[in-house]
């Protein structure tokens, strides 16, 4: 046997580096001051384990935890949410581009185009209309002249506006060398070519001419239907009348002059006949459709927000209690915890968020005052609430105990926190340490309306033991410190120091006080270690301090080579400045025998 083959380790609870919590969990971590080094596998097992602190006594209570409170405030009020909150983003078809009459009205034409609606950033809430194409060109129209989209075609449920008619500027023409309209202009005579009447009849998709600019006559790719018809009663010849334009051909020039051959016509027609063989017309209208537009004015889309169906029922679990912070704006969280329910009103399409229990009844609450629900934790799922009341109100009816027959004022000088109008003693928490007792309590200073302000009692912590029922603990001016500024409270002298009186004891009687004690950091062989947890953090002790025993003393926990420079246990519960934990590790290295 060398000095290697076995190490001891003493750690106790009051000489722990670092302390964390964890729910009902918790973690001290010991620092070693000249590091372990393991060369080899070493086998650990806790030999002592010894608790000094009193289990079973008569410790003084004052939680003050809520039992009940009333649901009646208006500001519990939970709203529906809404839906379509940001611009919809959508294509439409064939939408109608109007015209403004110069007067009063917006006059339909013919063109036709696909408007979207688009989101604007980063306010989604708003957006706009943009012509992404011309369906159908139209006719008759003017460059740089302004057209309109009648934003109820676009929007019906799913968007509004502001202004209904969106502006947009013409920026091109199309079919401008395409005839919309043909005029009659000269030389259309027929002749009577015997003493009978000229036979009126009509001809269909006759072509028109153009001239070449060379003395001949070409195909301009216009057609037209024509009539040939006296032009009154009596008269001595006919004209040859255009009835419809059958195609506006192309690259024509606006007011050209076309030509229509009247050999064709008067072919087959003995009756017909003429003096000037060409008939003219005149292109008086071209087509002029839209080719492209660019955005004018009054182009803007909002969101069309829309209430859904209240949604009713809902139960929200450990939702935070808060209360309200005296010296800003704002709340304070407290350890309550509530279990709250929306419901839907009776009528209306909105509901109230009421409280049902406090599965945590946090501690230092009173009868009368108020505590708070962020209504922010009741809508992440459904509805939604007004922002200008985001904490809803609920005054505390009832308590789970009657803190005041437990601790109460003794005396009558629960004043002089203020003079003259000067406050001494802001409004705030406030703590008193009862000397050589390990305990805490705390006070708060208020100021009621229509109340002197005074102090309450707010609640009781640390180790609560050594008092008697009828004791007087007096709360020394100079000792009583304020929670926020660390200093001590000016009340007034003359006013005397306040007192409190133990008007009853609680007895605490625990048939078993178990701790569990895990080794959470060390590297160890899991291939030939079974009791692990279901953290799969290694238990080395379970101990009852009530009845003084240790299970598992007997398991081994073989750790692996490392260098050891610090050790964490954990604890399945809160290590509190009562415990005075003395826990002894012996590590023996594996290759030798117990």
């Amino acid at each position: 046997m060398n000095n290697n083959d076995f190490k001891f380790i003493h750690l106790n609870s009051k000489h722990y580096d670092k302390y964390i919590e964890k729910g009902v969990n918790s973690e001290m971590t010991f620092y070693m001051k000249n590091p372990i080094i393991l060369e080899e596998e070493y086998d650990v097992k806790v030999v002592n384990f010894s608790l000094k602190r009193t289990i079973n006594s008569s410790i003084l209570v004052y939680d003050s935890g809520l039992s009940a409170v009333d649901n009646a405030s208006a500001t519990r009020e939970i709203l529906p949410e809404f839906y379509n909150t940001n611009v919809i983003e959508k294509d439409y078809y064939n939408i109608t581009l109007y015209e403004w009459d110069g007067v009063s009205a917006f006059i339909p034409t013919d063109a036709r185009a696909t408007v979207s609606t688009t989101q604007t950033t980063p306010d989604l809430t708003t957006g706009q209309i943009n012509i992404t194409d011309i369906s159908d060109a139209g006719s008759g129209f003017v460059l740089n002249n302004f057209l309109y989209v009648d934003k109820n075609d676009i929007t019906a449920d799913e968007n509004t506006y502001t202004n209904r008619y969106g502006e947009i500027k013409i920026t091109s023409i199309v079919d401008d060398d395409i005839i919309k309209t043909i005029s009659n202009y000269g030389d259309r005579n027929i002749n009577p070519a015997t003493s009978s009447p000229i036979n009126e009849t009509t001809f269909n998709n006759i072509i028109l001419y153009e001239d070449d600019g060379a003395g001949w006559y070409i195909d301009s790719g216009v057609r037209v239907n024509v009539e040939v018809a006296y032009p009154y009663a009596g008269a001595t010849f006919a004209n040859i009348n255009i009835t419809a334009l059958i195609n506006g051909g192309t690259d024509i020039a606006l007011n050209q002059i076309l030509y229509l051959d009247k050999f064709f016509i008067i072919q087959n027609e003995p009756t017909m006949t003429y003096n000037v063989r060409f008939a003219k017309y005149q292109a008086t209208e071209m087509i002029n459709g839209v080719d492209s537009v660019v955005l004018s004015a009054n182009v803007e889309i909002l969101a069309n927000e829309v209430e859904a169906n209240f949604v009713s029922g809902s139960v929200y679990e450990d939702v935070i209690v808060y209360i309200a912070n005296p010296d800003v704006y704002g709340k304070l969280p407290t350890d309550a915890r509530a279990n709250v329910t929306v419901l839907a009103n009776p009528t209306g399409n909105n509901g109230n968020a009421n409280i049902l229990s406090f599965p945590v009844p946090g501690i230092g609450f009173k009868t009368g005052n108020s505590i708070f629900i962020d209504k922010e934790d009741l809508v992440q799922t459904y509805n939604r609430y007004d922002p200008a009341t985001r904490y809803a109100e609920y005054v505390i009816s009832s308590v789970i105990d009657d803190d005041d027959l437990t601790l109460d004022f003794a005396g009558s000088n629960n004043y002089g926190y203020d003079q003259y109008g000067y406050i001494d003693v802001p409004d705030g928490m406030y703590y008193y340490d009862v000397p050589n007792k390990n305990t805490r309590i705390y006070l708060e200073v208020v100021s009621p309306p229509s109340v002197i302000r005074h102090a309450r009692l707010n609640r009781v912590e640390g180790t609560r033991e050594g008092f008697t029922v009828g004791e007087i603990i007096t709360l020394t001016r100079s000792d009583v410190i304020s929670v926020e500024t660390g200093e001590h409270w000016r009340k007034l002298i003359s006013s005397g120091d306040l007192k409190v009186q133990v008007s009853s004891l609680t007895t605490t009687n625990f048939a078993a006080y178990g701790y569990e004690v895990t080794l959470d950091n060390l590297k160890y062989n899991n291939m030939i270690y079974t009791n692990s947890n279901k953290n799969f953090k290694p238990v080395i002790a379970r101990v009852d301090a009530v009845n003084k025993n240790i299970q598992n003393s007997n398991a081994v926990l073989t750790l692996e080579k490392q260098i050891i420079n610090q050790i964490t246990l954990g604890f399945n519960r809160l290590i509190d400045s009562a415990d005075n934990l003395n826990i002894a590790l012996l590590l023996k290295r594996k290759k030798i025998s117990y």
